[in-house]
């Protein structure tokens, strides 16, 4: 019977253990976040955009890198800072605050943009602006925010 109590407990404690992975370990999660595709729709460009609209709206720039941002970029970028993805979030909280006609342009792009899809890229233009574009690219069924400036 004593053999028996113990062979429960363990495997109790074992599956409480198992239970009790860190959610790090998904696929989706990065940084801390979990993908929110309720808030944060990722289904087309067009989708994207308005996603990093809202994040910016609300203040979200972690989110915003972690989730809606090329995973490649945000990654090497991190790896450059020494690993530190909060250095890499200041860093960008910092140049859209010194930069609020970005802000602006992307707005416009998500109300008046015209979209050129192909394939797993993405861009969009507007007929008024010549020299600046908006690129995605699609990663599995999201598409995120590339960032092609040197």
């Amino acid at each position: 019977m004593r053999m028996a109590m113990v062979l429960f407990v363990g495997v109790v404690c074992v599956a409480g253990v198992r239970a009790q992975v860190p959610k790090e370990t998904s696929p989706d999660r990065r940084y801390g976040f979990e993908v929110d595709l309720e808030n944060y729709p990722q289904a087309t460009p067009q989708d994207t955009v308005k996603s990093v609209l809202t994040a910016l709206n609300r203040n979200q720039v972690a989110y915003l890198l972690a989730q809606l941002t090329d995973p490649a970029w945000v990654d090497q970028r991190v790896k450059g800072l020494g690993g530190n993805f909060e250095d890499l979030v200041k860093e960008v909280s910092s140049k859209l605050s010194a930069n609020p006609g970005a802000i602006r342009d992307l707005q416009r792009f998500a109300n008046d943009g015209k979209w050129d899809v192909k394939g797993d890229t993405a861009t969009g233009s507007l007929e008024d602006i010549k020299d600046r574009q908006v690129f995605l690219r699609k990663v599995g069924n999201r598409w995120f925010l590339e960032n092609r400036n040197k």
